[in-house]
């Protein structure tokens, strides 16, 4: 029982560890910077191949240019 309890304390250990690197990048029509900040925001296409597994990419209101390609199965 002692080693149940070991393995499902381990197992949510390291499932709660995947996502503490994730971060926020940020994103504006005419974004130059390295998307860290709203005041730093990056374009859509930097923030895309940036993101890892986990990340967040928060988008702010304008328009996205004709050429901004994304993948059909990301999730927005």
């Amino acid at each position: 029982m002692k080693r149940f309890f070991l393995l499902a304390g381990v197992l949510m250990l390291t499932g709660g560890l995947s996502t503490m690197n994730a971060e926020v990048i940020y994103v504006t029509e005419n974004g130059v910077g390295d998307g860290m900040s709203w005041n730093s925001a990056a374009p859509l296409a930097d923030a895309l191949s940036w993101a890892a597994k986990g990340d967040e990419i928060y988008v702010a209101k304008g328009i996205c240019p004709d050429n901004s390609l994304v993948k059909p199965l990301l999730c927005l």
